[in-house]
Parts: structure tokens; C-alpha cells; sequence
């Protein structure tokens, strides 16, 4: 475990109080054992036209620099860059882009230098948080000990394709010292380019879980057993047609979706079966409370290209009050394929639900899967990454370091 090292964090997301992110929590974690600088994404220019600087402190860096900084714990600091950058986001031109964007991580890095001396901070290692346009040249200028480039599965950049991205993610992890992922699909296919790729798994945060009892309310009136989903119901990641076969060969099981429906699930005849229960819930806190009252919860989701990259924390929220889980089965299950039922087919996931119907009281199967989801908390993930960081610090990990980067491998 490292001690007493400074970690600057730098993220396409800024900190926020009210939804909690990866390298949100990532970075609380490390505060624990480190000093930790956390730089939120400075804004450009079109979003101060826009309007879109929001609260009492990310307007204040205005008013002077030194309010920029905020303490959020005894180790632990957030930084609203007082700089205005140029919006490159939609230049299709290669050269103009690099020119500004080289432009705007110049003044972020003179932003990062003054608050680290503000801090205290001397040598440090950098943590590139899924930011690839604006801490792209932060290695050079910061020359950090060591650089690492975290890789977390983002489903809004899914289907957003852009070709800056795809053009300098590349040349971002060849000259990373070490690549972090929270998937391992993504890891192999970044070994490509970088032997230093690594998945840590995922972080899962169950400090703050708190049950809403009173839902219970909807499901008074639900005949059991009760077959629950709760999450998001979008055909990208979750199986219509799957939950559709299992409640017409399942009439006397009652099928319960809690959550909010795009456009294709509203339409579906899943809505037209009568064991079929939908529960719109706006509130993610809230989906715990429902799972609790599930005697079998089941994870229909659609095997594609999306979700074979992503890891799938709901998993980890179903095993942490001791549910049975019905999954489709995909590599990207690995983390979880002892402790959950994963079905081969739909024919196979309907056999499955019945199977977990009969032994979802089995107390020693329940805590086994329990002890599975509190392993898979932040403070694991993070030893993980400071194993990793402290290898390569010793230069003592394996893989061998890549070509030094040149700026012109950028146009290739």
C-alpha cells in the first residue's frame, strides 16, 4: 500500500456531491493513505456563453484564484481550473485540433502547477481519469513520476464515435506508463498498444446504503414469487424479448422492472402480459430497497459489443443483500460466474430461474454470495491500483516499456 506519495487526478467529470463517480471514489480512497489534488474539467468558452457554470463555488474562481481550491478532507483537494478554454471538441481538422488543444493543456497544466505549489506538492504521479483530449500532453508538461491512464466503461461514449478520440486514445496509452481498466476486455485489446494494461476490477460503494421500506407499497398487491429487475430498461444493454419468453413460459411467476423505459420498452408487449409489472423509479438509491422484496433477481441483458465491455456493478448490488442472480452468460461475467446462475440461451435462463427459486433460502449460498460484493469495494480497488503503481515504481512489473512517445505519432 502507498503512503505519503501526491496523487493529481485529472477527469472528463467534475466532483460532484449529488452523483457520485469512479474516480470520485477512486480519489476518496486515496486520500486515505495520500495526498490527493482532484481537477475538475475547466470550462471552455461555449459553456460560459451558454450558461452553464453552475453553483456558488465554480462561480467564485472568478472573483480570485485562490478560491479555486476547495478542502474536502484533511488529505483531499478539488480544483475549479480559473482558466477559459478553447471549445475543440468539433474540429474535424487534425492540425487545428492539436494546436489548440495543446494550447488549452498548457494553461490547465499552469493551473495544476500553481496549485501544487499551493499544496505542497512536489513529485507527483498522475492519474488521467478517461480524459483523453484535455490531459493528452499533461505527461510531457507535468513530467509526473509516473502517468497512468484510467479506462473506466462510460455507456454514454458508447455509441459517440469521434474520430479525435479514436486518433489519440491510441497514441494516450502507448505513452502511458500504465494502463488501469474496470473491464478486461478493455485491457486485452490495450495490450496492443501497451503490455502494461491491467483490469483492477471495480470499485462498489455500499457505505451509504440506507432501505426506503415504505416501497413495499407497490409490491403489496404482487402475487409471488417475485422476478425482479432494477436499472435502466434500454434495448442497448437489457433483452425485451428475453423477459418476454420467460413471463409467457412462467405465467404464475410475476415479473417486476423497476426503473425507467426508453422509447422501445415502452412500446414492447411486454406491457401487454398481465404477470408483468412495470414500477417507474427516476431514483437509483432507491433500487436496493426494491431488490430486497425480489425472491429471484434476474439480469436480461442483451450480449453485444456494448456490454461485453462494461463491468456490470448491478451484479454486485443484487449479491450484496444475498439475491440469486439469472444472467445471460458473457465473458464479461467473470468477476461473478461462481456466484450467480449464467444461462447459455433463453430456453436455459427460464431453467435457471426455477432452479434459484428453489434455493434462494439457502443461508450459506446467500452469505457466500455477500462476502463476493463487499470484495468488490473501492478500498480493494484501489489496493489493487497501488500494487500495480508500487511495481512500477520498483520497475519490478511485468511487460517492457513501449517506444518513446513522439508528438508526431499523433498524425499517424
Amino acid at each position: 500500500m502507498l503512503h505519503d506519495k501526491n496523487f493529481v487526478i485529472t477527469s472528463d467529470k467534475s466532483w460532484s456531491d449529488s452523483d457520485v463517480g469512479d474516480a470520485q471514489s477512486m480519489a476518496v480512497e486515496m486520500s486515505r493513505y495520500n495526498r490527493v489534488l482532484y481537477v475538475n474539467p475547466p470550462q471552455d468558452i461555449l459553456q460560459l456563453m451558454k450558461g452553464s457554470v453552475d453553483g456558488d463555488f465554480r462561480s467564485s474562481i472568478w472573483r480570485g484564484p485562490n478560491l479555486a481550491i476547495k478542502r474536502i478532507s484533511h488529505s483531499l483537494w478539488i480544483m475549479e481550473p480559473p482558466i477559459i478554454t478553447a471549445p475543440v471538441n468539433k474540429i474535424s481538422y487534425d492540425s487545428v485540433f492539436d494546436v489548440l488543444n495543446k494550447k488549452n493543456n498548457r494553461k490547465l497544466s499552469r493551473a495544476i502547477f500553481w496549485a501544487m505549489n499551493e499544496l505542497g506538492f512536489e513529485e507527483i504521479i498522475h492519474i488521467n481519469d478517461n480524459d483523453v483530449f484535455g490531459s493528452f500532453y499533461l505527461k510531457e508538461i507535468l513530467m509526473p513520476k509516473l502517468s497512468v491512464y484510467y479506462k473506466r466503461t462510460d455507456e454514454s461514449k458508447f455509441n459517440y464515435i469521434d474520430n479525435q478520440i479514436n486518433r489519440l486514445e491510441k497514441v494516450l496509452i502507448r505513452k502511458s506508463d500504465v494502463i488501469i481498466t474496470n473491464s478486461d476486455a478493455y485491457a486485452v485489446r490495450f495490450r496492443d498498444h501497451n503490455l502494461n494494461s491491467f483490469s483492477v476490477g471495480h470499485g462498489v460503494d455500499f457505505s451509504n446504503v440506507y432501505l426506503d421500506y415504505s416501497v413495499k407499497n407497490k409490491l403489496r398487491s404482487i402475487p409471488g414469487p417475485v422476478i425482479g429487475y432494477a436499472g435502466g430498461l434500454d434495448v442497448r444493454h437489457m433483452s425485451p424479448d428475453l423477459i418476454f419468453k420467460l413471463a409467457v413460459s412462467r405465467p404464475d411467476y410475476s415479473i417486476v422492472l423497476v426503473g425507467s423505459e426508453d422509447n422501445i420498452f415502452k412500446k414492447h408487449s411486454l406491457h401487454l402480459l398481465p404477470n408483468v409489472y412495470f414500477i417507474k423509479e427516476d431514483r437509483k438509491d432507491k433500487y436496493l430497497s426494491y431488490i430486497t422484496y425480489f425472491d429471484v433477481c434476474i439480469y436480461p441483458v442483451a450480449v453485444n459489443s456494448i456490454t461485453n465491455m462494461e463491468y456490470h456493478s448491478k451484479i454486485d448490488e443484487y449479491l450484496y443483500v444475498g439475491k440469486p442472480v439469472v444472467s445471460a452468460d458473457m465473458p464479461a461475467m467473470n468477476h461473478f460466474y461462481e456466484h450467480i446462475y449464467l444461462a447459455s440461451d433463453s430456453n436455459n435462463f427460464i431453467a435457471l430461474v426455477d432452479k434459484a427459486l428453489h434455493e434462494f433460502r439457502d443461508t450459506v449460498m446467500r452469505q457466500s454470495r455477500v462476502e463476493l460484493a463487499k470484495s468488490h469495494s473501492w478500498e480493494n480497488c484501489v489496493e489493487r491500483i497501488h500494487y500495480l503503481i508500487d511495481l512500477i515504481l520498483r520497475e519490478s512489473y511485468p511487460g517492457d516499456r513501449l517506444d518513446v512517445y513522439e508528438e508526431s505519432m499523433i498524425y499517424s
